[in-house]
């Protein structure tokens, strides 16, 4: 679930925050409704703060344009998850994934460390509710485990901590001639 939420975030932060330089012909245009802060911004912290929450109300309903799925509620075709450390093995796969409650988050924390290329991120949600259909089989010490059917999950004070490390790349365009 984090990471889907994650993918999210990181989407809507890589178009709100500029990276490097990048001439106007190559630069895709970004929608007028998403603000885009300055790397050298000495305010840069709160400008992809307010940038952000100026979106919130848009990912209910996803933001097409920058690639981001309704959040209202959240699917996720599938989750795999796999435990085998000591006496604990377990693998379990859930499915059609239902995530409510991710649209009423706040940020607690935002900090963008531009010569690092380094994106921190902590925000709370009051409450998040997961359905799901899941497939589970492993062992707990000597006993076994099986069983699949419905999981329903809800989650209350959640608080999602997020870094985010990027790297600069130069990209060559070669032209050869006709």
């Amino acid at each position: 679930m984090k990471f889907y939420y994650i993918l999210i975030l990181l989407t809507a932060s890589v178009g709100a925050v500029s990276a490097g330089p990048v001439s106007k012909k190559e630069r895709p245009q970004l929608p007028s409704f998403v603000k885009v802060c300055r790397r050298n911004d000495p305010n840069l912290d709160m400008c992809a703060r307010q940038s952000l929450l100026a979106m919130k109300d848009l990912f209910h309903y996803g933001i097409p344009e920058l690639f981001i799925p309704p959040i209202t509620p959240l699917v996720i075709p599938e989750i795999k998850m796999d435990q085998d450390s000591g006496a604990i093995y377990l693998h379990s796969t859930f499915k059609n994934i239902t995530v409510n409650g991710l649209a009423n988050y706040t940020i607690n924390e935002l900090h963008i460390n531009p010569k690092k290329m380094r994106l921190t991120l902590v925000m709370s949600v009051p409450k998040v509710a997961m359905d799901a259909k899941y497939v589970m089989k492993g062992k707990i010490m000597m006993m076994p485990l099986m069983g699949n059917g419905d999981f329903k999950a809800n989650f209350s004070d959640v608080e999602l901590s997020t870094l985010i490390t990027a790297e600069r790349y130069i990209k060559i365009i070669v032209y050869l001639p006709r």
